[in-house]
């Protein structure tokens, strides 16, 4: 056997005493999230009994142990009480309703985040025999995959054993639907949309067929300055380099969302009368538009009319040929006004 024979299988050896380690530790962490989990269900299970004692009818009064209890648990671990109240409230809903998955999570078997997974997928059984079973079912399949594949395997288990019907489950999750902005680093920031998937699908392959039209459109005009640049004699100023279009389709899919948000009217909104239709509609009634609805295919244009938001320079875009011009080019554009004014 060689020296470099000799070294790689010294090296496999350690690698499987570093991977025997490390499941023990998350074996012991496991443990260790399972006492506290306990301990925090204990903490809601004692808020439960004082607020049993509490005389008044007022919401405020009777969830004062509770917020109370959330405070001092708070305080000792630098927890927000908001995030301390939800994380009580889902160990005792851990404790109670899924014995099986505790049980595992105690043994070592999976991780507190398996455990929650499978809590949130089966919150919506109701019948405890069902629930059992579905812990059953998935536990095995926890032991073994990572966490996303459980939660994936959770949810279809869950989605059979639902007892509610497919049109009650998504009345009932799309009044979930919101939209919040997050703040970045740097003066960045994400607008987040909560709604129903084909919609949000709808919105995305729209914003992503005008963003290829762009990048055609740029790639066209790449290929036509090319050309001009092999012709012998042309004129100096007809092959005089053009601004060419640098973002990526996900750059260019934002700048198209933020400006169709910023600058059209939306059809839907009730406060106008219905001028937004009137506006895109010229010579059409606005008091009877026809329905808008996002199931409808659209004809989109390739590019914009304003100016995109962080693109850098500041330029702005023709909104049927995707044609980038700066602040000082001053050619008219396709509605006769001057486009670097």
């Amino acid at each position: 056997m060689d020296a470099d024979e000799k070294r790689r299988r010294a090296e496999e050896r350690r690698a499987g005493v570093f991977a025997d380690e490390l499941a023990k530790l998350r074996r012991r962490r496991a443990a260790l999230e399972a006492k506290e989990t306990r301990l925090l269900a204990d903490a809601y299970a004692l808020t439960l009994e004082q607020r049993s004692r509490v005389g008044s009818v007022s919401s405020r009064e009777r969830d004062m142990p509770l917020r109370s209890m959330a405070l001092e648990l708070g305080m000792a671990v630098r927890v927000n009480d908001r995030s301390m109240q939800s994380q009580m409230h889902d160990a005792h809903e851990l404790i109670e309703l899924f014995p099986q998955t505790m049980a595992a999570l105690v043994e070592g078997r999976v991780t507190r985040a398996h455990a929650q997974v499978i809590q949130d997928a089966g919150r919506v059984i109701e019948d405890a025999a069902d629930r059992a079973a579905f812990e059953r079912i998935v536990l095995v399949e926890a032991e073994r995959q990572t966490v996303p594949r459980t939660k994936k395997y959770a949810l279809q288990r869950a989605a059979v054993l639902d007892p509610r019907p497919l049109q009650e489950r998504h009345d009932t999750a799309i009044r979930e639907r919101r939209v919040w902005v997050t703040d970045l680093d740097d003066t960045l920031s994400t607008l987040t949309i909560l709604g129903g998937n084909v919609y949000i699908h709808g919105a995305f392959n729209r914003l992503t067929g005008q963003g290829t039209t762009i990048k055609d459109v740029d790639r066209a005009k790449r290929r036509e300055y090319a050309a001009t640049q092999g012709e012998a004699g042309a004129p100096e100023e007809e092959t005089a380099e053009p601004w060419f279009d640098d973002r990526s389709l996900d750059e260019i899919r934002c700048d198209l969302a933020l400006d169709m948000l910023l600058a059209a009217s939306p059809v839907i909104d009730p406060t106008d009368g219905g001028a937004g239709w009137a506006r895109r509609h010229p010579g059409r009634s606005a008091d009877h538009p026809p329905d808008h609805h996002p199931h409808r295919r659209h004809r989109v244009r390739g590019g914009v009319e304003r100016s995109h938001p962080g693109r850098p320079g500041d330029r702005q875009t023709d909104g049927r040929d995707g044609e980038g011009v700066g602040p000082g080019d001053d050619r008219p554009d396709h509605r006769g006004r001057h486009r670097g004014r």
